[in-house]
């Protein structure tokens, strides 16, 4: 979901954030936020994709300590979309990412 939001970036903080339907709402969904007055997190993805990975984090890199790709997650969204836990039993695809 990082991929469909815009940056805004301040003094202060550091936000991702995309549109949201007006009937559901704020219009902007704040996805993540950095307070740019305390150390740079580490930005952990759920990913099955090498490339939208690759974007993801590129999207962020200025402003994040490191980015980590979570391969232990085992609950069954993440399982099914071949994410998390799933990784481990796709070594190539793991390797990719």
């Amino acid at each position: 979901s990082l991929l469909t939001c815009t940056p805004v970036v301040t003094p202060g903080h550091v936000s991702m954030s995309r549109p949201r339907p007006a009937k559901k709402g704020p219009r902007v969904t704040t996805v993540l936020r950095i307070d740019r007055s305390r150390p740079p997190p580490v930005l952990q993805l759920g990913t099955s994709s090498p490339s939208l990975a690759a974007a993801a984090a590129a999207s962020l890199s200025a402003h994040v300590a490191q980015v980590d790709v979570n391969m232990g997650c085992p609950k069954a969204f993440s399982l099914q979309a071949g994410m998390g836990a799933s990784l481990l039993s796709t070594p190539d695809l793991a390797l990719g990412i």
